[in-house]
């Protein structure tokens, strides 16, 4: 993997990845069109269509979208359900990823516009799902807002039917897109062909004979079939549809390829009434080679509706640059967001790229010890060092309520601030902010800079 949360853009109409990652995996992610639908007085649903280009592949996590009123301004939500959202993992290639929201809103008001305020993802060398080479016969039986489908695919010697699944389009009469359709993966079951020409007789009456007549094709052996699957939701300005068929292999390997990846392990964010807020977390680098932080792409505040509040400025430190493998970081960002909004949690875009050398090496033997004041410090020392050079040493502290499975965050020292005294290489005294009575655990590493 060669970057992280790559493609973030908060734009209406535009959905793209970082150029970097572009340039590297030749893809682009866009929107391809949306439309929102009214349900009821309260409620709107958001049929959002994303387009993928490109041979690389793609694993998209979340999308987050802001309704806003004809004046562009933000229309307040209770909450947000995403319904459907059936292809995280893109293979190689071009394909369309419906996302559906349905939002309820604090009061009636007519949704004019949308703004993508998030999305995450990452590039991956391959993906757990392929596309299949079959255009889904299907039958749709449509009844009030309800539709059942009746569909069905070749099933491949050796795979298992209940990893087939389809992503269909529902298109209007002038074949713009209106909404998505899922025939999710464990819905299939296995048949051969006579026992699906009977299946489909029982779900919609029609014979073989009838579907011979008007040009279906009965050639495999075994079949997965989608027998009466139910969706809903639907629009009512469907005419038809445009099915996609992919089938999932690999799982386990792809569960091992999300796992090798540089990501966030600890985030802790606290916000003040001003505005200015500390942002404290903590990278890990997953992966067999040293990943070097490049910067933080986009920081976003998001409340507990997900609304986001922007941070056009801050600073962002780290005690060094280059993550060994296996290694944690910690991270500490400080800035202003919209004085009075309520951050509950950031959204965050950061970008990692392969490093051939490391900025430090670990120092092994060092002792930590807290020191209660009016508030709680700690001193690190290594006994015995042995031949270091002072100057290039530092040390860092990861502090942790393990009881309430907490982040408090971390502290550390700079290269340059450590001595040397009759053997023991010692550092500075770090003040932690801890009150007395606060309980913590600590995670010391013990450093030099390379």
């Amino acid at each position: 993997m060669k970057k992280l949360f790559c493609m973030l853009l908060a734009a209406l109409a535009l959905l793209c990845v970082s150029a970097a990652m572009a340039e590297e995996a030749g893809m682009s992610l866009r929107i391809d069109s949306w439309w929102v639908e009214p349900v009821g007085e309260e409620q709107a649903r958001l049929h959002l269509l994303l387009r993928k280009d490109g041979e690389g592949c793609y694993e998209l996590e979340d999308v987050t979208v802001q309704l806003l009123d004809a004046q562009g301004q933000k229309i307040p939500t209770v909450s947000a359900e995403t319904t459907l959202f059936p292809l995280h993992q893109i293979p190689t290639g071009t394909h369309f990823l419906p996302v559906t929201v349905l939002y309820t809103l604090e009061a009636p008001v007519e949704v004019a516009d949308i703004s993508v305020t998030g999305a995450t993802g990452r590039a991956v060398e391959t993906t757990g799902a392929v596309e299949l080479a079959w255009n889904l016969p299907s039958i749709a039986v449509q009844t009030g807002d309800e539709v059942v489908f009746t569909a069905w695919m070749p099933l491949e010697e050796g795979t298992d039917p209940e990893d087939y699944f389809a992503v269909l389009l529902a298109l209007d009469e002038s074949y713009r897109f209106v909404s998505g359709v899922e025939l999710p993966a464990g819905s299939g079951r296995a048949v051969d062909a006579e026992g699906l020409s009977d299946g489909i007789f029982e779900a919609t009456g029609y014979t073989k004979q009838f579907l011979l007549d008007n040009g279906f094709l009965f050639d495999y052996e075994r079949y997965v079939f989608f027998d009466r699957v139910t969706v809903t939701g639907l629009s009512e300005k469907i005419a038809t549809y445009s099915p996609t068929c992919y089938r999932l292999t690999g799982a386990e390997a792809a569960e091992e390829e999300a796992a090798a990846q540089v990501e966030m392990v600890f985030d802790r964010l606290d916000v003040a009434e001003d505005g200015t807020f500390v942002l404290q977390g903590c990278l890990k680098n997953g992966t067999d080679v040293p990943q070097r932080f490049e910067e933080i792409a986009y920081l976003l505040l998001l409340d507990e509706n997900g609304l986001a509040g922007f941070c056009e400025e801050y600073t962002v430190e780290t005690p060094f640059q280059v993550m060994n493998p296996g290694e944690i970081m910690p991270y500490r960002i400080e800035g202003r967001t919209e004085a009075g909004f309520r951050a509950e949690r950031p959204f965050m875009e950061f970008v990692v790229n392969p490093a051939e050398t490391s900025d430090h090496r670990s120092i092994g033997g060092g002792q930590t010890t807290p020191v209660v004041g009016s508030q709680v410090s700690v001193l690190g020392v290594v006994p015995d060092a042995g031949e270091v050079e002072a100057a290039e040493c530092f040390y860092c502290v990861l502090l942790l309520d393990i009881a309430n499975d907490e982040y408090l965050g971390a502290v550390w020292s700079l290269a340059g601030e450590a001595w040397l005294a009759d053997g023991d290489l010692r550092f500075p005294t770090l003040e932690t902010g801890l009150a007395p009575e606060q309980p913590f655990a600590m995670v010391a590493m013990y450093c030099a800079a390379e």
